[in-house]
């Protein structure tokens, strides 16, 4: 077909692309985009979980067997120094120790003064939580502020909470990320300024751009500081897990913290250290502060030793573009394809290309990369509906202009069909002229004959005869139809 047949639905197309870009850029469809986002993350299968983390939580049980909480320092120096006797790589304390709690506290400050390996916690957003003097002396500490997005769950973490180089928090890392660099160091790993851009972190193979407030399906949703979008692992609990007393009691096997990343924290419900994820909306759970960390600190080492990616992202531009090719090919497609079932086929392509839409990108989530859903299918359904109505004005179009070509041809066979009518007639009228002469000589050569006769066979009233001659005469000069009172009118004779 030509291409200007396909001008409409261009039109269309781009028209309701050029909306949903709109609604989009004014956020009304972020909230849908988050939804999509976190079902297909949801279908995605189940992952192994990471055997380099390992988690030691604090139930309910375990306050019911030391009567209280928070633990004193002396039960928590016992505890580490019964936990360093199994070799971890990593110690990652979740739990605020800005204050002591008698008895033990020398006991404690000796622990923090002497485990390299130790990491403690503090907060630097949304309600400071100063960290242990002695480990934030030793630049061992992590910040634990998450940012949350506007429907409450967490999708991006911080790398760096505080991004103004002028303030000397901003030398403070996220607790994953600080737990991964120390996990890192024994496989000669460590950060620097990405090759790519100076201004991002890299951790071995891992480059980590900062998250732009448009990134995804964010419009417009800064969190300040560096932060990331967190390719979650499914289930979100997705490593081991035992409980404190079970640590203090020696009712775990040698080698399981061997060499491994321990995140401490606590797990009961009392202490309301809960968080929604990607998963909660289908599940209905929420995860716990200590596997929010370490999913922080498993994708970190993930990316840096190469065996996961980033969530990644198309450019705005790219984003827009991926919007106006689905609305445009919509319209496109019902234009050309369209049937007199206009419903049926309205909904066959439009719930076609929906499928596709989503299909593509569910794979591209599997890859890690993040494509807009919600927005393109939107701009399908938007063209398709218009375009189907065009499609129906083009085939009613079409069947009027039949209509009006086939009167056109009638009109032009009934005037060639009134000219052969009028040319019949004309001939037989000529031929009627000279069926009327053909007569008019007959008579006329009857008319000698029968004077013949008389000149042969005088007649004995020639006076009468010649008088009824003459009255024959002047009957055919006044009346031409002689064929039928001429024959009578010559038996007188």
């Amino acid at each position: 077909m030509p291409l200007k047949n396909f001008l409409t639905p261009l039109k269309i197309g781009c028209a309701a692309s050029g909306i949903v870009v709109g609604a989009r850029l004014l956020g009304l469809l972020q909230f849908w985009e988050w939804a999509a986002y976190d079902r297909f993350l949801s279908w995605k299968p189940t992952e192994a979980p990471d055997e380099r983390i390992v988690l030691v939580s604090i139930e309910e049980s375990d306050i019911q067997r030391a009567k209280t909480y928070p633990f004193s320092d002396r039960l928590w120096a016992e505890f580490l120094n019964k936990l360093k006797t199994y070799q971890p790589r990593v110690i990652g304390l979740d739990i605020f120790r800005d204050q002591p709690v008698a008895p033990g506290e020398e006991e404690l400050r000796e622990v923090f003064r002497t485990f390299p390996n130790l990491i403690g916690i503090t907060k630097l957003l949304a309600g400071r939580v100063p960290a242990s003097p002695i480990l934030a002396q030793k630049a061992q500490i992590g910040d634990v502020s998450t940012p949350l997005d506007r429907d409450g769950v967490v999708r991006r973490t911080y790398l760096y909470p505080v991004s103004d180089l002028k303030n000397p928090d901003s030398a403070i890392p996220n607790l994953g990320l600080k737990l991964a660099e120390e996990y890192l160091k024994t496989e000669g790993i460590e950060s620097k300024n990405s090759d790519i851009n100076s201004d991002w972190l890299q951790l071995g193979q891992g480059h980590y751009p900062h998250f732009r407030p448009n990134d995804g399906g964010y419009i417009n949703d800064a969190t300040g500081g560096y932060s990331i979008l967190i390719n979650w692992h499914k289930p979100p609990q997705s490593v081991a897990s035992v409980k404190f007393f079970d640590v203090i009691d020696g009712d775990v096997p040698q080698d399981f913290f061997k060499d491994r990343l321990v995140i401490l924290g606590v797990g009961g419900e009392s202490f309301n250290d809960f968080h929604e994820s990607p998963f909660t909306g289908l599940t209905n759970r929420e995860v716990r502060g200590i596997d929010l960390h370490a999913q922080v600190a498993s994708q970190l080492i993930s990316t840096a030793m190469g065996e996961r990616s980033l969530i990644q992202f198309w450019p705005e531009w790219g984003e827009i573009l991926w919007i106006w090719a689905w609305g445009t090919a919509a319209a496109i497609v019902l234009w050309r394809f369209g049937s007199n079932r206009l419903l049926l086929s309205t909904l066959v392509i439009g719930g076609g290309m929906t499928l596709l839409c989503f299909g593509i990108s569910y794979i591209a989530i599997r890859q890690a990369w993040w494509l807009p859903s919600v927005p393109p299918v939107i701009a399908i359904w938007m063209a398709s509906i218009p375009a189907a109505y065009g499609w129906a004005n083009r085939r009613l179009e079409g069947k009027n202009r039949q209509l009006l070509e086939a009167q056109a041809q009638l009109t032009e066979f009934n005037q060639d069909l009134e000219q052969i009518v009028r040319q019949r007639t004309e001939d037989l009228q000529s031929a009627y002229q000279q069926i009327i002469k053909s007569e008019k000589l007959l008579t006329i050569q009857q008319l000698l004959e029968v004077l013949g006769n008389e000149l042969n066979y005088p007649a004995l009233n020639l006076d009468a005869t010649l008088n009824s001659l003459h009255s024959l005469i002047a009957d055919f000069e006044s009346n031409p139809q002689l064929e039928q009172s001429s024959p009578q009118k010559l038996e007188a004779f």
